[in-house]
């Protein structure tokens, strides 16, 4: 019918404007500043969630935050192995817990720690598995700083047991 196109599109049109407006009022402050108390999040690079996800958790567990906010390198310019600091893992590591730590800002970068892992901006639109960049991460970690990774390291270690049977039959077997 005729007229309901027109009325759908200022509908569309009225409904876009609300929607603007609210975004420009709302967003100006989650691209400032955050308030005391509220965690400091991380930005997105392109597909890099499942990254900020697993740096998030890893941040909030107490002895691993502490470990990297006080690891340093032997050399004050990178790794012990002579690696520049913008490619050393555990210090862009550092760099970026420090700056969740005490940025102003509702969120920070992890641009320098991607380029670390020798990633370049098309890298960051890749989904990558979480877990084996956990087991990069730990690696680098466990390399950088000797022996002293390894109290840490343990808190992300269990076993798991699997069982399977028959309540039929009674028979119950465990795998660990």
């Amino acid at each position: 019918p005729e007229g309901l196109c027109d009325e759908s599109l200022r509908e569309y049109e009225e409904g876009r404007e609300e929607l603007i407006g609210y975004l420009r009022e709302n967003t100006a402050d989650c691209l400032s500043e955050r308030r005391q108390g509220i965690p400091c999040g991380l930005r997105n690079q392109g597909s890099t969630c499942y990254l900020n996800s697993l740096l998030q958790t890893l941040y909030h567990v107490p002895e691993f935050r502490s470990f990297a906010l006080s690891w340093h390198s032997e050399q004050s310019e990178g790794d012990a192995d002579g690696t520049p600091e913008s490619a050393c893992i555990p210090s862009q590591l550092r760099m970026l817990f420090a700056a969740m730590h005490s940025s102003h800002h509702l969120a920070v970068s992890t641009e320098g720690l991607t380029r670390s892992f020798g990633w370049g901006s098309a890298a960051a639109f890749q989904q990558h598995d979480c877990s084996e960049l956990l087991h990069i991460l730990f690696e680098a970690l466990r390399k950088a700083s000797k022996d002293k990774f390894g109290a840490v390291q343990s808190l992300f270690q269990g076993a798991s047991v699997s069982y399977i049977g028959s309540e039929e039959r009674g028979v119950w077997r465990g795998r660990e």
